[in-house]
């Protein structure tokens, strides 16, 4: 059976970005993958611990979240995550996916 373009995202997570009430705005597909195995998940800092783990989003090219920014907040089957940044793959001279980088997020209380 031959895959059409496409077919691969039917497999991935739902994942839901967030606004800053926290109200899901849309939801998408994709993979995440743990990128930090450094073993080292919390950085302290004069206002606490700050998350050192991350994460890599690999979704469909249509997702843009530049126009959210940095910061933006995507949830997947019960954590929160970090916008940190957010680019475009291209195979030769066709856009492939997206790749993300995310941070684990942490709601105060």
């Amino acid at each position: 059976m031959e895959m059409k373009k496409g077919d691969v995202w039917g497999f991935g997570r739902e994942f839901f970005l967030m606004d800053e009430d926290g109200e899901k705005l849309r939801s998408f597909r994709g993979f995440l993958e743990h990128g930090g195995l450094s073993g080292r998940a919390y950085k302290k800092s004069r206002a606490g611990l700050v998350s050192q783990e991350k994460f890599r989003l690999i979704s469909e090219p249509c997702e843009d979240f530049l126009p959210f920014g940095a910061g933006a907040k995507i949830y997947c089957e019960g954590c929160s995550y970090e916008l940190i940044s957010s680019f475009q793959v291209y195979a030769g001279k066709a856009l492939s996916h997206r790749e993300s980088v995310l941070r684990r997020w942490e709601r105060d209380g």
